[in-house]
C-alpha cells in the first residue's frame, strides 16, 4: 500500500511543493490499490488538462482492499502530465514498461500485482526520478523524502498525439513528416541536434553553410517533424519596436534592453532576405503591424515606453502613431484608443521550417522522427572526440556535439533547467471571415490588440484563403482559477474551452459584421489548437555552450517570441560552435547561457517581463 501512503502525504502537507508521483503500467491498464485510484479520482477535476488522460471506473469507492483499474492513454515514451491539486503542483510520470510475463493477447496484457509493477518500474526509472519506491520506506513517508521528490521540477518529453494546428492541418502531405520513423538511429554523429522545429532546422542549415558535411549532422524529433511550437504559433513575424524596452530594462538594464529591441528588428530583415533569396514557399507577407491600445491606461504605457526607448537612443523613425478617430479608421477597431504601426510580416510557420528541413535533407542531413532522446550520458568509451551517448528508443548515438533545440522541453535532458524553464500552454484559433472582412476589405496588416501588457489578442489575416488567425495572451482577468492554473502545462493534445469561448467572443466584438449580413454556413470559428512555449525568469532565450558539459549546446527558451529571435539566435549559436567569440554573434549579451543566470533566477533576483 505504499502508493496510498505517498498520496496521503501529498494531501496532508500544507505547504506548496512539487512532487513526482510514479505510476507504472504494462500496456493499457494496470491494477493499483483502490486508495490511490480514489485519490487520483479526487484530483481529476484539478487537472491542468481540460480533457483528462486518466479515466476511472464506477467502482472506485468499493471496499478497502479491492483493486480498481487505472486506464491511461499509452505513450510511447516517458512523459509528464501536470496536475494541479489545490495548492499542490504534482507531476505524474508515466513510464511505459514491457510486461514481465508472456500474454496471449499482447494488446491487453496486464500486470496482476501492483508490487510487481513497482518493482518493474525501479528498473526502468529515467535519470530524473529522484526516489526509489522499492526502498524500505517507513510509514508515513518522511518529510526529507517528500522534499527529495519535490525537486523534480518542470520536466517532460513532448506528449504523444498532440492536437493539430491550422498549420499542421494544411501540411499533412509533407514528405518528411515521419522521416525514418521506424528505422534504428545511426551509431555515431559529429553533430546531433535534438528538435526539428525552426531552431533545430535553422541550426542544421547554418552548420551546412559553415562547411560541415551533411552526413555529419543528425536531427532527432520526438514526434512528427515540426510538431512543436514552430508549427503551432499564430503566424506572426513581428519584432517589438519599443513596447518591451522599459520592462527589459528593469531586468537587464537599458543598454541590453535596447540591444534586444534592435536585434528583433534585424531578425525581420533576415527572414525577409532568406525567404526571397531561396524562394521559400511559406506564404511570407511583408507588411506592417499595429499595436492597438484598447484602454487609456495602456495607451499611456505605450507612450511612456516609446519615449523611454527614444531617450535611450533607440530608433523609432519607422514607427507611426495614430490617435482617436484616425486609430479607429486605420485599424478598423471601433474601440481603439490609440495605435502604433511599424514594419512586420506574417508567414505559414510550418511551411518555413519544413522547407528548411527538406533542403537540408537534400544536402545530406539525416532526420529521425518519433524518436525522442531520453537520456544523455558521458560516452562509455571515454575517448575524444566522442563525448556523449544519447539514448533513444531505437538505439544509442555516440555524439561529439549535442545541440538542445528543445525549447519548453529542455529541462528533460538538462535537469539544471527544471526550475528555470517553465512550460506555458498558449492557444490560437482560426476564423473564416464574414462579408465585411473579405475581398477588398481583407486586412493587410497584422495586429496586437491590447488591454494591458499581459492581457491581449493577436491577429493576422492570410492573403491566400483569407483565414484569420486569432491568438490570445496567457493572462485574462475574466478567466476562472482553473483556466489560469492550467496555463503551466506540457499538454498540447487539446485546447481550453474557456479560452476558446473568450477568443470567439472577443473576435466578434472587435471585428463585428458591419454590413448587416447574417453569418453564412462555413463562416466564423473554424479550428482551435494549443502549443507549448518556454518561459524563462529573465524573459530572454538561452544561447551558447552548456556550462560544465563540454560539447553540449543550447538554443531554446524563446518566451513565445521565437519568430522574432531564432533567425539571429541559431546563426549566433553556430558562430560559437565554430570557435568564434560571443561578440561576433551580434546577440545581446543577456542571451548567453550561463550557470550565473540560473543562480540569479534561483535566488529570485530576476522577475519575468511576461
Amino acid at each position: 500500500m505504499r502508493w496510498a501512503r505517498i498520496m496521503g502525504q501529498i494531501v496532508d502537507r500544507s505547504t506548496q511543493f512539487k512532487v513526482a508521483v510514479i505510476a507504472a503500467f504494462a500496456t493499457r491498464r494496470v491494477p493499483i490499490p483502490v486508495e490511490m485510484a480514489i485519490m487520483l479520482a479526487h484530483m481529476r477535476d484539478k487537472w491542468s488538462c481540460d480533457r483528462p488522460r486518466i479515466r476511472y471506473t464506477d467502482t472506485l469507492a468499493t471496499a478497502n482492499g479491492e483493486r480498481a483499474r487505472l486506464s491511461i492513454s499509452r505513450p510511447k515514451s516517458p512523459v509528464h502530465f501536470p496536475i494541479l491539486y489545490n495548492d499542490f503542483e504534482v507531476y505524474l510520470l508515466v513510464q511505459t514498461l514491457k510486461s514481465q510475463r508472456s500474454c496471449s493477447n499482447q494488446r491487453n496484457c496486464r500486470v496482476q500485482d501492483s508490487q510487481k509493477a513497482s518493482q518493474s518500474l525501479s528498473c526502468a526509472m529515467p535519470p530524473h526520478a529522484e526516489l526509489d519506491l522499492n526502498a524500505n520506506l517507513p510509514s508515513p513517508l518522511p518529510d526529507q523524502d517528500v522534499d527529495k521528490l519535490a525537486t523534480a521540477g518542470s520536466r517532460s518529453l513532448p506528449i504523444e498525439d498532440p492536437c493539430l494546428s491550422y498549420w499542421h492541418r494544411t501540411t499533412r502531405a509533407f514528405a518528411h513528416l515521419h522521416e525514418n520513423h521506424d528505422q534504428d538511429v545511426p551509431a555515431a554523429a559529429r553533430y546531433l541536434i535534438i528538435g526539428s522545429g525552426l531552431s533545430g532546422s535553422l541550426t542544421a542549415w547554418q552548420l551546412l553553410d559553415a562547411g560541415v558535411p551533411g552526413k555529419d549532422i543528425v536531427v532527432l524529433e520526438a514526434r512528427e517533424a515540426v510538431s512543436g511550437a514552430s508549427g503551432r504559433n499564430a503566424g506572426h513575424v513581428r519584432p517589438d519596436a519599443f513596447r518591451g524596452f522599459g520592462a527589459y530594462a528593469r531586468v537587464h538594464g537599458p543598454e541590453q534592453a535596447k540591444k534586444i529591441i534592435e536585434n528583433e528588428k534585424l531578425v525581420l530583415k533576415r527572414v525577409d532576405e532568406f525567404v526571397k533569396k531561396h524562394n521559400v514557399p511559406c506564404d511570407f507577407e511583408l507588411s506592417t503591424t499595429f499595436d492597438v491600445c484598447l484602454t487609456p491606461e495602456f495607451a499611456q504605457y505605450e507612450a511612456e515606453s516609446l519615449e523611454a526607448y527614444r531617450h535611450a537612443g533607440g530608433d523609432v523613425l519607422h514607427v507611426s502613431f495614430y490617435g482617436g478617430e484616425e486609430a479607429r479608421e486605420r485599424t478598423k477597431v471601433a474601440s481603439a484608443v490609440a495605435a502604433y504601426e511599424w514594419p512586420a510580416a506574417s508567414s505559414h510557420p510550418a511551411k518555413l521550417a519544413q522547407w528548411i528541413l527538406s533542403d537540408m535533407i537534400k544536402r545530406g542531413v539525416r532526420l529521425w522522427t518519433h524518436c525522442p532522446a531520453v537520456s544523455i550520458e558521458p560516452h562509455a568509451g571515454g575517448q575524444e572526440p566522442t563525448r556523449w551517448d544519447v539514448r533513444t528508443p531505437r538505439g544509442t548515438i555516440a555524439a561529439e556535439n549535442v545541440v538542445h533545440c528543445t525549447n519548453a522541453y529542455s529541462s528533460y535532458l538538462l535537469p539544471e533547467l527544471s526550475s528555470f524553464v517553465t512550460p506555458n500552454r498558449a492557444q490560437a484559433h482560426s476564423f473564416v471571415p464574414t462579408f465585411s472582412f473579405t475581398g477588398a476589405n481583407a486586412m493587410t496588416s497584422t495586429m496586437s490588440l491590447r488591454y494591458s501588457l499581459h492581457h491581449f489578442f493577436s491577429l493576422i489575416q492570410r492573403r491566400g484563403d483569407g483565414t484569420v488567425i486569432f491568438g490570445v495572451s496567457r493572462g485574462n482577468p475574466e478567466w476562472t482559477d482553473e483556466t489560469r492554473q492550467s496555463i503551466v502545462s506540457f499538454d498540447d493534445t487539446h485546447y481550453n474551452e474557456e479560452v476558446a469561448a473568450t477568443s470567439e467572443r472577443e473576435y466578434t466584438k472587435l471585428f463585428p459584421e458591419r454590413a448587416g449580413k447574417a453569418e453564412s454556413h462555413g463562416e466564423g470559428a473554424e479550428h482551435y489548437w494549443s502549443g507549448i512555449i518556454a518561459m524563462t525568469p529573465d524573459s530572454v532565450p538561452m544561447v551558447g555552450a552548456v556550462d560544465d558539459k563540454p560539447g553540449q549546446w543550447i538554443c531554446a527558451g524563446f518566451n513565445g517570441h521565437g519568430m522574432a529571435r531564432i533567425f539571429a539566435c541559431a546563426p549566433g549559436l553556430v558562430t560559437l560552435m565554430m570557435g568564434q567569440s560571443w561578440q561576433e554573434t551580434g546577440l545581446p549579451e543577456c542571451f548567453q547561457y550561463s550557470n550565473d543566470r540560473l543562480t540569479k533566477a534561483e535566488k529570485g533576483e530576476v522577475v519575468s517581463v511576461w
